[in-house]
């Protein structure tokens, strides 16, 4: 595991281009978890080609539930409450606090799934991994937007791992704090 602090970004860069190249002539399901001002959730409209592939984001578009780092502190992203406007008719957003939406959520059906961890604190990725965890399956994609900081979303990860009877394995890093990996087992 990196040891380096994660840094914020917004959109997937680098070789995140073959990442999604596994996933691009399949009925892929991608889900984000943080959104902000959608320009993540842009980039991947625009590389899911395949009509069928849905793509749902999960925010408050309030900011993050919580201090994240010095001068990330709660609130800190927000947008005002409202999800950004896509021209896209496969693209939708669920508003509000991961754990209030996801046990509500109704995962739809999919071919391949890809799950884009951006929610930045460790009390959102491990929510989001915990829901996710018995949807996983071989071929199941999970990015993570804030990999290397350690009391976050790798500390969320490090736990689903643990508790996990799958096998994880990294298909990609781009700027040392972007990471892919695929569910193997």
């Amino acid at each position: 595991m990196p040891s380096a602090t994660g840094c914020h970004r917004r959109r997937p860069e680098g070789s995140s281009k073959t990442w999604v190249s596994a996933s691009a002539a399949r009925q892929a399901l991608y889900l984000e978890f943080g959104v902000f001002d959608g320009g993540s959730m842009r980039w991947w409209s625009q590389h899911l080609p395949h009509t069928e592939a849905r793509l749902i984001g999960f925010d408050t578009f309030e900011g993050l539930p919580q201090d994240w780092r010095p001068g990330l502190g709660a609130g800190h992203f927000a947008v005002g409450g409202e999800p950004p406007k896509i021209d896209d008719a496969r693209v939708s957003f669920v508003v509000g606090w991961f754990d209030d939406s996801l046990p509500k959520f109704e995962i739809p059906e999919h071919d391949q799934l890809i799950i884009n961890v951006d929610c930045d604190v460790y009390s959102s990725a491990a929510t989001v991994l915990s829901w996710a965890e018995p949807f996983l399956k071989p071929g199941t994609l999970i990015y993570f937007d804030e990999f290397p900081d350690r009391d976050h979303e790798m500390r969320a990860f490090k736990e689903l791992m643990a508790r996990s009877p799958r096998e994880f394995r990294p298909l990609a890093t781009a700027r040392g704090h972007h990471w892919l990996f695929e569910v193997v087992k």
